[in-house]
């Protein structure tokens, strides 16, 4: 059976250029900035404190990969 193709009235159809919807998207842009400025910003003092706790650097490189493995899991 083929699907009725029912047409909306006009006040009932999407609009792809609401406000709310580009403040959502500029909303994610912002957090997505800003949490990826703030793990560049700590990726390079990592052997420093890998130095100054006496670990290897193959340890720090687990912490930060774990990190973004985390990150993908929880955040799909």
């Amino acid at each position: 059976m083929p699907a009725e193709h029912i047409p909306l009235p006009e006040e009932d159809a999407p609009c792809l250029y609401e406000e709310g919807s580009v403040f959502n998207v500029l909303n994610l842009s912002l957090v997505t900035f800003l949490v990826l400025l703030g793990l560049s910003m700590v990726a390079p003092i990592l052997p420093t404190y890998a130095e100054s706790f006496q670990v290897s650097y193959t340890l720090v490189g687990m912490v930060v990969s774990s990190f973004a493995v985390t990150r993908m899991a929880l955040e799909t």
